[in-house]
């Protein structure tokens, strides 16, 4: 068929493209393979699906073979032994296939073919495969093997089976100039066949398209290990098998398992692995060959001691120490084997960094990747920069042939002492297990509810017995698939629980709703870690497997695990189409939300609506890295940034109101601004010593409670860490470690040998366990009087004295310490679920999500999973300590019934009752109902069953005993079936104590058979199975001495339950064709099957017949409920109805669900089905008569249902929680624990100290505090004998205190968290300041704290899910929403004074948290729009698109505020982390440049002056009358603006509104709230914004005009929210008449439609009104105002917006780039970006280049005669952001030709006058205009070669650092010339580097400041340059000494 191949966007035919190859050979040569054996045109194979093996074997072969593995057998000579060879694989492969044809895919698998056959195999073999086996040995055939092409030849097959070889160059010769001979012709051919070949293996068909892209992407991979082969081959080396290599040279199979390759220096040979040939472990051998071949040997062993220093070392050393110790090396042969094996690994990671890309634009990528690692280097140490050096030169040497010969010799190898390298990593199923072990941690940190935390547990415990070295390998192996197993039922839950989601989706969408979400975002990173993570394991396992060793007991488990991972992997596979498919259409309802929300324009948003229609463009590199969102041409990241903008806005917003809300509690409470700081020290709890302790004051101390635990947990800790490093040592593999106890628990983790508690497993962590609840029971309160450990001793004194019989008669006397630690953690993490959820002791489930009904569900399998004595995975009875706990907890169970403790005697609360009652649909009352409670049965079903059954058995015996009596069989027959009774009696315990464990408890007709594995499933069936024969034996035998046949004696039920129904949703979900018979087959015995497909045939004769055969009419009859007496002729006249009706079907799936295995039966009354149905639907018959399901449910409820007639409901009783159960009097409250209801809550979160040990006495006394109140309230509350003054700090700790718990509650942790503690909000700037001065020493310390440590309450790279802060940047799956200022800060002697700042940082940030949560979810819908496109040449998942938008939602939702984490070896394998120190080098670079210059201040205010004149004439943005009225009211309004500075409860305009539309930072306008305005004003930004308040106050009056001038532009229009713009572009009319529409629209725009009130903004009812209608309400509305504004103020002082902020601002050495650069990027993007909708402005925008370059090109050809394009026609066809556009850069050029002409005419002449020299008035004039002329030329188009300075040197501060390292600036010699002069050097590199500097320029450097402007502007004011001789040597002289200052790189680009 013809195949069209797309290529660069074009489409050939294989023809045209052949003829493209041909003539851009160059382009492919990469392609061009060593060998065309499988060519496709050879001999007459002319398509896919012919096989050259099918010729040579002459053997029929079937249609899917594969011309990859015909090659395999083709290379061979075409000999009567080859063929003979391949014969016998075949019939090798027909025995064991047992089929007709043969596959090439089969022949694939029989390639090993007899050198792989054991003995055994080989003596088996029949006479004519015997023969063959001795040709084959004889011949010593190889079948696999390839010709030796080198890689400058091309190889190809002849007819006869030779072949020839020919010059590569010379083909891409004969290719290039149209010569092809026949072999050539033969390579283009396979070379243009390829394409074709890939579409045939991914199944496409040929009239599809072929993107030849992917193609050239994957050969692209190949090119690598082509190079390091040819590496090889140059030094003399051979690449062989492992296997090969242990077996011939006689090493022991097993020494070294972790091994997956060997460089064998003596012999010449690289061993690895087969199929395993990967480029990482080739390249790592290959840098060892080249380490060993390096000629400066001294250069290699004087830089080993550094690789100590790598992260490399600190990850492998300790592997290869023991390999190698292992093989008898010690003491300096052994250190610098390491160092050797572990500088292989870094020069492998160098080769693959060091490969040239092909594309143009990966080799710009890599030019720009080499330059940011050079800068690293620089700013390492130059020892570190040596090893780096050597790397480099080894790494190049791998791929570039050329330096092989005069850097490497073979000869070195001779006298080398080390004759082996090892690729060496932890063996691949430990370390397999250890990822999985992470990958369930993550998977339980996104979701609890699908993952076991015991499961981990006994993972880590397995782990730790398979690194056993004293255990058998047997042993290992069982633990292994142990380990893996728990791996498999976690992986599985959260399958589950997402196609779960994928059906609660679909019944939304039924229901005809839109959802805008499909998975959360919690749910969207679980699925994710399962898809990208969790998948992979599954893959690896699934291939490894086979591999472990089994012994006949475990060989079972082994094959139903394997099962078991296929049927996952294929799952999961399966539901990443369906993910997909459903985020298809979340996005759409998303799409179709944000466009009213967003007020997107119709453009926007058919944009937008067809953004998947076509080939999407990818973004720049540049724009990925440098730009911001709103300004790419890529709208799903413009509507990424505008879900930020809102989330910052909503936050911003909220802030705001709590200022307002804690000024007027302190007005309220009488408290004064001035007054805070004071109040502060009155409300705080401080220590003995007067320091603080974190918490407010409070009727517990706190204090006091906090260092009692903590002592407690330092105890535990230090027991548990020696019982594990004697369980370490113990371990002959492990390395010895030493017990050194802790002395703080700030050392866990950091301390060597101090692993985290997490690690504890066994005996250490139930002592630690054990230390921590001992001390809990001693000091907490509890919810009832009888303690958990209380009713713990009790019961197990009384266990222990009495025992207790179980069902089955064992009885239980003891109870081990691990069980009562699964029950404590059960019963605490319950409690956590629930508490939330609790009020007046009543847990309402209904108001849970469905994640924490999960996470109860995980708890729950947990209990029932260990309670179970048959294991739920394997289906096989426990043993040993597994075993011994089930028992337990059976016993334990079994206690509590008995002794009536724990839902004996209680009645149904009334609460229970009145809810039910009040919720009036009857849906939504059933559904309330089932969360809270169940139907059970009463005791009356269960005797009725027991009194009217007689045991099977007991008839079986019987007839036995009457047959024996009558001597109708003989006594050893009667053994036999005594024998056979007594096995079904143990069959029949085993399938009830099995099918008991899974009983639901509220439901008992249900059973949980979702917690059930397939693996036990399967072995359940096989025990029925096994019963279902015992009963047909003993039936056949006996049935001539018993009255009738023996069945199952219980008259119930006989269908499916709810999780037949659930698990065949979810399947159908995976298999959609899949019908409910064929999955009831499934789930059957095979007799039960045999009758179903048996049944399923008279079905089947009946639609063809008409009619049913004799032999089925019994059938017929019990399944139809027919009488017994029914006749043929009844039972047909029945199916034809049920035909025409199409109801057929059903009597089919009836039948099979009565067959199904038991763990899908229900088990119930008669009636109760129907019961269950009438229920969901709303209405429930009893008696005859109809009642609502809520009415009955109360009936239920209450026991009010009587009658005569009652049928199922005699039967029913209501199970509800035990929350919803009347207290019993054998467990009573406790009277000191303060509940959670409507009127009372504890605040002092999870943890309740016991009063009367913890209270505050002190407190207490001091404000008459109600005891009682507290008590049972647990509010604070003065019983009222107190003076004014102290009821102010009452008041102020009240409010502090539901502040923080309001914010906690946001943070999801209310009642977990204390809110008494202090945010952990670090001190303010004065704070700081203030210390410094008092304790220089503390200040530093704190500085050093705040810039160099990743500190709690900053989280720079963000949060995982384990709550790790200190990772390296990765995956966003790891990571997690942070949550700030919770915890307290590592000195809580650092936590900030300042109440309203400490407490409004936590406002922030908690609603913050709350906002990142919510736009997660809307973050990851665009995410699965992203992955959707189709970029051109590009996965959407490798696009820059992609990748800006991960690191954006790594910013802004997940908080990372560095990607990139800059690690310093300090020695020892540690390292230090540079990334923060060089923030506040960033930093303090930036404030010492521009702050306190006055010069920046006036170039500031000038150019904000002139780019407001070229914004307003243009009128892009705004109208320029808008602009004219915001300048005139912020002129009105800023006395009272200014009047208010430095005062924190502000009532002006501007501030107000400045703070709600994102002009002012609303956390800023708090801090220091204790200060004066004076010092508050200074401090206005912080200490590092102090010196910048010059500039402040010079660009104040720019953005509240700007904002001004947005809010009158913005006018409700028919209700229709539009700018003057919009507006125009709608209006039908003159000018004239838009202009007084316009103008009479005024009283509509947003401006005269809000005022001022108490601080806050108030709109008029007719904004009010629009806010009802629009998407998003007044917030939306806000927020799209607030982007407006921020996008014009950003084209005023080139800045981004804060929330908008560029990749390389997160990237600690890019942003040294973006210091002072942002106006360039700003500028970049303005003027080259490509067209888009700019969701911020709502209008189509271009950068003014791009429309510039156009607009002269289309003019060009306008004005070429010989064309008929016209000048006015162009112009007539300009866009309108086309015009705008033309219309910008008039204006520009217009203004910098205005400052050219003032320059040429007035300042360069007045400069240049030797009378005005000294002139310090004059030369600073001289030195402004020059300064400005400066930074309008560079934005302007005359400023492009500007552009050139960016670039060529883009670093600002490494010239700096240079001068700061370079020993000569440290002497005292003195400075001959320049402002230094007469100062010396060490003088001058202080200066420079402080604010000193800014007045040597200003009053010794003005001449040379102004010439090195005139020097940086010579290209734009050419008539200003100095023309004299002497003039020109003075500054070619000047130039070079700037060339490298620190000068030239910074005030070039300082704004």
């Amino acid at each position: 068929m013809p195949c069209t191949i797309t290529y660069k966007g074009k489409n050939y035919s294989e023809e045209e493209f052949k003829n493209y190859v041909q003539t851009n050979i160059e382009e492919f040569e990469h392609l061009i393979p060593k060998d065309v054996a499988d060519v496709v045109n050879y001999s007459g194979l002319n398509k896919p699906g012919d096989s050259l093996i099918g010729r040579l074997a002459d053997i029929p072969l079937s249609t899917e073979e594969n011309s990859r593995i015909a090659k395999k057998y083709f290379v061979q000579e075409d000999t009567p032994e080859h063929k003979a060879a391949i014969k016998a694989e075949i019939v090798k492969g027909l025995s064991r296939k047992s089929n007709n044809e043969v596959t090439l895919s089969a022949l694939d698998e029989l390639t090993k073919s007899f050198a792989t056959m054991t003995a055994s195999e080989i003596q088996n073999l029949n006479g004519f495969e015997r023969d063959l086996y001795n040709i084959a040995t004889e011949q010593k055939t190889k079948f696999l093997y390839y010709p030796n092409v080198k890689s400058s030849e091309i190889a190809f097959p002849n007819e006869d089976g030779s072949w020839n070889i020919i010059d590569r160059e010379k083909f891409i010769n004969d290719a290039e100039q149209g010569k092809l001979d026949i072999e050539s012709e033969l390579v283009l051919n396979r070379l243009v066949s390829q394409v074709i070949e890939e579409s045939y293996k991914e199944g496409q068909d040929y009239s599809n398209e072929v993107d030849y892209s992917k193609i050239l992407n994957d050969s692209q991979k190949n090119k690598l290990k082509d190079r390091l082969f040819n590496t090889l081959e140059k030094l003399g080396f051979s690449v062989i098998k492992l296997e090969e290599y242990k077996s011939s040279y006689k090493l022991k199979y097993g020494v070294d398992p972790s091994v997956n390759a060997v460089a064998d220096i003596a012999r010449r040979l690289i061993a690895i692995t087969e199929g395993n040939i990967t480029d990482d472990i080739l390249s790592e051998e290959v840098a060892h060959i080249l380490t060993e071949t390096y000629n400066n040997q001294d250069e290699i062993r004087n830089i080993l001691p550094e690789v100590e220093n790598t992260p490399e070392w600190a990850e492998f050393s300790d592997i290869y120490f023991k390999l190698y110790e292992g093989k008898g090396l010690s003491g300096e042969m052994l250190t610098e084997k390491v160092r050797r094996e572990i500088l292989g690994k870094i020069i492998s990671t160098k080769i693959l960094e060091t490969t040239t890309p092909e594309t143009l634009l990966g080799r710009i990528q890599q030019i720009v990747n080499n330059f940011f690692s050079s800068i690293k280097r620089m700013l390492l140490p130059s020892v570190k920069s040596r090893l780096n050096n050597l790397v480099d030169i080894i790494a190049e040497a791998a791929v570039e042939e050329g330096k092989l010969k005069t850097l490497f010799s073979e000869d070195n190898l001779l006298t080398n002492p080390f004759s082996d390298f090892y690729n060496a990593t932890p063996s691949l199923l430990t370390s397999k297990i250890e990822a999985m072990i992470k990958n369930s941690r993550k998977l339980l940190s996104k979701n609890r509810g699908g993952v076991s935390v015991s499961k981990i547990d006994a993972m880590a415990e397995h782990l730790a017995k398979m690194s056993d070295a004293s255990l058998s390998e047997e042993i290992k192996s069982q633990e292994t698939l142990k380990a893996i197993s728990n791996y498999i039922d976690i992986t599985n839950n959260i399958k589950r629980d997402v196609f779960a989601k994928i059906n609660q989706f679909d019944n939304k969408v039924k229901a005809g709703e839109t959802p805008k979400v499909f998975l959360g975002g919690v749910e969207a990173a679980s699925a994710n870690i399962l898809l990208t993570e969790s998948l992979p394991h599954l893959q690896t396992l699934l291939g490894s497997i086979d591999n472990i060793p089994v012994t006949p007991e475990t060989a079972k488990l082994k094959a139903t695990l394997e099962t078991q991972l296929k049927g996952l992997v294929t799952d999961i596979n399966k539901m990443k189409g369906e993910i997909e498919l459903r985020n298809a259409t979340a996005v759409d309802n998303l799409i179709e939300y944000f466009i009213p929300k967003f007020g997107l324009t119709e453009n926007a948003a058919n944009t937008i609506r067809n953004y998947l229609k076509g080939q999407q463009k990818d973004i720049s590199m540049l724009q990925m890295f440098f730009g911001n969102l709103q300004n790419s041409n890529n709208i799903v990241l413009g509507l990424m940034s505008r879900v930020i903008s809102d989330l910052t806005h909503k936050t911003d917003s909220a802030t705001h109101k709590f200022r307002l809300q804690f000024m007027d509690t302190m007005k309220k409470l009488g408290i004064r601004q001035e007054d805070l700081d004071g109040m502060y020290k009155k409300v705080i709890q401080k220590d003995a010593d007067g320091k603080i302790t974190g918490y407010l004051n409070s009727v517990i101390d706190w204090s006091k409670f906090e260092n009692e635990m903590n002592l407690n947990k330092l105890e535990a800790y230090n027991k548990a860490l020696e019982i594990f490093i004697k369980e370490h040592n113990s371990n002959p593999s492990n390395q010895t470690l030493v017990y050194e106890p802790i002395t703080n628990l700030k050392e866990i983790g950091t301390k060597p040998n101090t692993p985290l508690t997490t690690s504890f497993v066994g005996d250490a962590k139930r002592l630690y366990n054990s230390i921590i609840d001992t001390w809990r029971e001693d000091n907490l309160e509890y919810p009832h009087t009888e303690s958990f450990r209380a009713q713990r001793d009790k019961m197990i004194s009384e266990i222990r004295t009495n025992g207790i019989t179980l069902q089955d008669g064992t009885v239980v006397k003891e109870i081990p310490d691990v069980v009562l630690e699964m029950m404590k953690g059960w019963s605490l993490e319950r409690r956590r679920i629930k508490t939330p959820y609790t009020k007046d002791g009543i847990v309402d489930y209904s108001q849970m999500s469905e994640y924490e009904k999960s996470e109860l569900e995980a708890l729950k399998k947990d209990r029932l999973e260990a309670k179970s004595e048959v294991d739920i995975t394997t289906g096989e009875v426990k043993t040993g300590r597994e075993l011994e706990i089930a028992r337990a907890l059976q016993a334990i169970e079994q206690y509590y019934i008995q002794s009536n403790i724990s839902k004996g005697n209680r009645g149904l609360r009334q609460e229970f009752i009145d809810t039910l009652n009040s919720i009036k649909n009857p849906q939504e009352a059933f559904n309330w109902f089932m969360d809270n409670a169940g139907i059970a049965f009463k005791p009356e079903f269960w005797e009725e069953l027991t009194n009217n059954s007689i045991s099977s058995t007991d008839k079986f015996t019987s007839a036995i005993n009457q047959a024996l009596n009558t001597g109708k069989i003989a006594q050893d027959k009667a053994d036999e079936l005594l024998s056979d009774i007594e096995l079904l009696n143990k069959l029949q315990k085993n399938k009830s104590n099995f099918l008991k464990q899974f009983r639901n408890s509220l439901n008992p007709a249900e059973t949980d058979a979702d917690v059930i594995s397939e693996g036990a499933k399967e072995v359940f069936r096989k025990l029925e199975s096994d019963i279902q024969n015992l009963y047909g034996t003993l039936n056949s035998s006996l049935k001539n001495y018993m009255p009738k046949v023996v069945t199952n004696p219980l008259e119930t039920e006989s269908t499916s339950n709810e999780s037949f129904d659930k698990d065949f949703k979810e399947a159908r979900m995976i298999n959609p064709s899949l019908t409910v018979v064929d999955f009831a087959l499934k789930h059957m015995t095979e007799l039960n099957a045999t009758d179903v497909n048996k049944f399923k045939r008279q079905i089947e004769f009946f639609r063809i017949n008409k009619t049913i055969k004799s032999d089925s009419v019994k059938t017929f009859r019990r399944v139809l409920n027919l009488s017994d007496t029914a006749s043929i002729n009844e039972i047909v006249s029945v199916l034809n109805k049920m035909e025409q009706n199409n109801t057929l079907d059903s009597v089919l799936e009836n039948y099979a669900r009565t067959k199904l295995s038991s763990y899908y039966k229900r088990f119930a009354p008669i009636g109760y089905t129907n019961f269950i149905s009438q229920l969901k639907a709303g209405s429930v018959e009893v008696n005859g008569t109809k009642m609502s399901s809520s009415d009955l449910l109360v009936a239920l409820s209450k026991n009010e249902l009587s009658g005569k007639d009652l049928g199922v409901f005699k039967y029913l009783q209501v199970k509800p929680e035990s929350e919803w159960l009347e207290d019993s009097s054998a467990v009573t409250e406790n009277p000191n624990y303060i509940k959670t209801t409507s009127s009372s809550r504890h605040m002092g979160g999870y943890n309740q100290p016991k009063y009367d040990k913890y209270k505050n006495t002190e407190f207490i006394n001091k404000y008459d505090i109600d005891e009682s109140v507290y008590k049972e309230f647990g509010r604070i509350q003065s019983s009222g004998n107190i003076d004014s003054e102290l009821k102010k700090e009452l008041g102020l700790i009240n409010f502090l205190v539901q502040s923080r718990y309001d914010n906690l509650e946001m943070q999801n942790l209310a009642g977990q968290a204390n809110a008494y503690t202090l945010p952990g909000v670090r001190r303010t700037s004065i704070e700081n300041t203030t210390l410094f001065a008092k304790n220089p020493i503390a200040g530093v310390k704190e500085w050093w704290r705040d810039n160099v440590s990743n500190t709690v309450d900053k989280k720079i790279y963000g949060e995982t899910a384990t709550g790790d802060t200190n990772m390296d940047p990765g995956d966003v799956n790891n990571l997690v929403v942070p949550t700030l200022n919770v915890a307290p800060l590592e000195d809580i002697q650092d936590t900030t004074q300042d109440l309203l700042y400490s407490y409004s940082v936590h406002t922030y940030n908690a609603h913050l948290y709350k906002n990142r949560q919510e736009a997660l979810a809307e973050a990851n819908q665009l995410e699965s729009l992203l992955l959707r496109t189709s970029f051109n040449n590009k996965e959407a998942n490798k696009s820059n698109a992609f990748k800006a938008f991960q690191d954006f939602k790594k910013a802004y939702i997940y908080g990372v505020q560095e990607t990139s984490r800059i690690k310093f070896g300090i020695g020892g394998g540690k390292t230090m982390d540079l990334t923060n120190l060089l923030r506040a080098f960033d930093r303090a670079l930036g404030t010492v440049n521009v702050g306190l210059n006055p010069a920046v201040s006036i170039t500031a205010a000038t150019s904000a002056t002139t780019f407001s004149f070229t914004e307003a004439v243009v009128g892009q943005y705004m109208n320029p009358e808008s602009l004219s009225k915001g300048i005139s009211r912020f002129h009105s309004k800023a006395a009272s603006f200014i009047g208010e500075s430095g005062v924190i409860d502000k009532t002006n305009e501007i501030s107000i509104l400045g703070e709600r539309f994102g002009l002012y930072n609303i956390l800023r306008g708090v801090e220091n709230s204790g200060a004066s305005r004076a010092l508050r004003e200074l401090f206005s930004d912080g200490v590092g914004g102090m010196p910048h308040i010059l500039t402040e106050i010079a660009t104040k009056p720019f953005a509240p005009s700007t904002m001004y001038g947005v809010l009158d532009d913005t006018r409700l229009v028919n209700g229709e929210l539009m700018d003057f713009n919009t507006f125009k572009a709608s209006f039908k009319g003159t000018k004239s008449e838009m202009n007084n529409k316009w103008k009479a629209l005024e009283s509509n725009s947003v401006l005269n439609n809000l005022t001022i009130e108490n601080g806050d903004i108030t709109y008029s009812k007719l904004f009010e009104d629009y806010f009802e209608t629009r998407v998003g309400g007044k917030e939306a509305f806000e927020d799209g105002i607030k982007t407006k504004i921020s996008t014009l103020i950003s084209r005023i002082d080139a800045k981004m917006p804060m929330h908008d902020k560029s990749v390389a601002s997160r990237n600690a050495l890019a942003r040294f780039l973006l210091r002072h650069r942002e106006w360039f990027t700003i500028n970049f993007q303005n003027r080259f970006k490509g067209a888009h909708e700019n969701l911020y402005t709502g209008q189509t925008e271009e950068g003014t280049y791009i429309t510039l370059y156009r607009f002269v090109k289309d003019m060009t050809m306008a004005l070429n005669p010989k064309n008929t394009i016209k000048v006015q026609d162009i112009i007539e066809e300009l866009e309108p952001y086309e015009r705008l556009n033309l219309r910008r850069v008039l204006i520009d050029s217009a203004i910098s030709l205005i400052l050219i002409t003032i320059g040429a005419l007035l300042i360069a002449p007045w400069d240049d006058d030797e009378k005005n020299k000294n002139n310090w008035n004059v030369q600073f004039l001289s030195y402004m205009y020059y300064r400005l002329a400066s930074e309008q030329m560079s934005s302007g188009l005359l400023g492009i070669p500007s552009y050139k300075d960016v670039l060529e040197a883009p670093f600002v501060a490494v010239n700096s650092l240079k001068e700061v390292l370079t020993p000569g600036n440290w002497t005292l010699k003195e400075v001959e010339r320049g402002p230094y002069e007469g100062h010396s050097k060490l003088f001058k590199l202080a200066a420079k580097n402080t604010f000193a500097r800014h007045y040597f320029d200003l009053v010794h450097g003005l001449e040379e400041k102004s010439d090195f402007y005139r020097l940086q502007n010579q290209w734009t004011l050419m008539m200003m340059q100095k023309t004299s001789k002497k003039e020109k040597e003075e500054q070619k002289q000047y130039e070079e000494e700037l060339n490298n200052s620190f000068i030239w790189q910074t005030e070039r680009f300082v704004r």
